[in-house]
């Protein structure tokens, strides 16, 4: 109750209590009545101020514990990022449910990235190497979101690559490594063209060695060989 509302009413309530004992007894206790309904007031405004001090308190509390709740709030999922470190190709990133604060066991699965002039090794918790070594297919938990970095070695194998181009359409420029022999000829391989071919409005029609399609033409797994040099071929789109 408000503190004002309170102090009225005990003030009314001492008006007529002394005016009915000045009828009856002529007034001679009326500081006596009056003393005892000022203890009284004071006594309400005690009450009414501790009330008032509780209720803060109250709020207080709930506003603490509704912050602690946001804040201890454990992650549904834990996100494990993979670094190319260099290279280019592999998985973006691996997720893994979350139970009481650490993940459930599941395999590391980030694909095989690809760097010319390099063979890739496995995965590390450091980007210079130095940390713990991951390798696809191990059983891992997390008990928070990591980064793993690709761990690359120089090859000694002679290679030319073919680099696929989106050509408007979507995903991350993907290369594909041709070994060579002792006499520098390309090992035979089928395209790995079933990647970057997302496109809305557009339907892909095939790989080309020009981005007009102008030059020569090739099917999504068309064996191929590469004796003469690099390569990027581009995608050609037909809109729908």
């Amino acid at each position: 109750m408000n503190n004002n509302i309170l102090e009225e009413e005990i003030v009314t309530v001492k008006r007529k209590y002394v005016s009915s004992k000045e009828q009856s007894d002529g007034g001679k206790d009326k500081n006596v009545i009056v003393r005892t309904w000022n203890a009284i007031g004071r006594i309400g405004r005690i009450i009414v101020g501790f009330s008032t001090v509780i209720g803060a308190i109250a709020t207080i509390i709930m506003l603490v514990n509704n912050y602690n709740a946001k804040t201890e709030k454990i992650a549904d999922t834990y996100i494990l990022m993979f670094n190319p470190n260099g290279g280019t190709g592999g998985k973006v990133s691996q997720k893994f449910a979350v139970k009481n604060g650490v993940s459930e066991s599941e395999k590391l699965y980030g694909g095989t990235p690809i760097r010319i002039g390099y063979t890739f090794l496995c995965w590390n918790s450091k980007e210079d190497g130095s940390g713990e070594d991951y390798y696809n297919g191990d059983n891992i938990y997390l008990d928070r979101d990591i980064v793993l970095y690709a761990v690359w070695t120089p090859t000694t194998v002679p290679a030319r690559y073919i680099r696929f181009n989106a050509n408007g359409g979507t995903g991350t420029p993907v290369i594909q490594i041709f070994e060579l022999d002792n006499d520098g000829k390309s090992e035979e391989k089928a395209l790995n063209g079933d990647i970057l071919t997302t496109r809305p409005g557009y339907t892909f029609v095939e790989w080309n060695k020009m981005p007009d399609g102008s030059g020569a033409s090739f099917d999504r797994n068309e064996i191929v060989v590469l004796n003469i040099s690099n390569a990027t071929l581009y995608a050609i789109w037909r809109k729908e």
